[in-house]
């Protein structure tokens, strides 16, 4: 074929639309990650803190369970909002943060040190979409081991339980999800910031990694001298105070619960700015 009939047609189909085209971003990045069976092994142990739990609430309500093993009902747990509070959210937060170290800095760092920002920002794409498809990315995955099977425990145990119990912990689902994603919000923004600016995966990880365990070094030191900033620095603490407020079991009143969220906030908002200086289509050369 002669040069001058190759002729150039257009696209005209259908575009995807704006509010979906993150999503595009987020499923080949998924898509990407399931396919390492590393990372699906991983994924699926991080499921068994919350099937342990499932089959723990069931033999608490199985009588024959109960007399094989020569429990009385009395020595069992009381399933209440300090119950989901203690012993979900703590180990379910771990594993979220591990999550998060494992994707987040391998995210973005790929993009900008292979050049590709400028292909992703040439299409009908903008800097939010983009960031928002990278991080619904960690939202989905993190989620996906934190709220939506605590939900599912939740009205388990409400199917199990006496009535009235439904009614007297309404709060633990809206605890539940508001708190799993303001630490999956928070922790990801982070992690994508330090992966944008650093762009090496290992060391983004090393950075990020770092950057949770000097926090948590300050906040102990800070802790001899007392106050609340000690508390709110570690991060892990934080979600701590954060989590038992918001589940109603926090012996630090409302005001302390209000500050975390407040911290978790403005950290947010701060590693966000960090991020999208750092997505552009193009390189500054000083």
């Amino acid at each position: 074929m002669a040069v001058y009939e190759r002729i150039y047609r257009g696209y005209f189909g259908a575009l995807t639309g704006s509010l979906h085209r993150p999503l595009v971003i987020t499923r080949y990045a998924l898509a990407d990650l399931f396919d390492s069976r590393l990372f699906l092994a991983f994924f699926l142990v991080c499921l068994l803190p919350s099937v342990v739990f499932m089959l723990a609430l069931y033999l608490a309500y199985n009588v024959e369970a109960l007399t094989q093993f020569q429990i009385s009902p009395g020595d069992l747990f009381k399933v209440d909002a300090g119950f989901f509070a203690q012993f979900l959210q703590r180990p379910v937060a771990a594993l979220s943060f591990v999550m998060i170290l494992m994707v987040g800095p391998a995210l973005v760092s790929p993009d900008l040190r292979n050049n590709a920002m400028p292909l992703y920002l040439s299409r009908p794409l903008s800097k939010a979409d983009y960031v928002m498809g990278k991080l619904l990315t960690l939202v989905v995955l993190v989620s996906a081991i934190t709220w939506i099977p605590g939900i599912l425990l939740f009205i388990f145990q409400a199917y199990l339980a006496e009535e009235g119990w439904l009614l007297a912990n309404l709060r633990v689902p809206v605890a539940m999800i508001v708190s799993s994603l303001v630490w999956t919000l928070c922790l990801s923004v982070i992690s994508l910031a330090i992966s944008a600016w650093v762009k090496w995966k290992a060391i983004a990880r090393l950075m990020f990694l770092g950057l949770i365990f000097l926090t948590s070094s300050i906040g102990g030191v800070m802790q001899q001298f007392g106050g609340w900033r000690s508390s709110i620095i570690n991060f892990f603490e934080a979600h701590e105070l954060m989590s038992t407020g918001l589940y109603g079991v926090s012996t630090h009143g409302a005001t302390m619960t209000w500050i975390v969220l407040g911290w978790f906030a403005a950290l947010t908002i701060l590693a966000t700015s960090l991020l999208l200086r750092r997505v552009r289509a193009h390189e500054v050369v000083v």
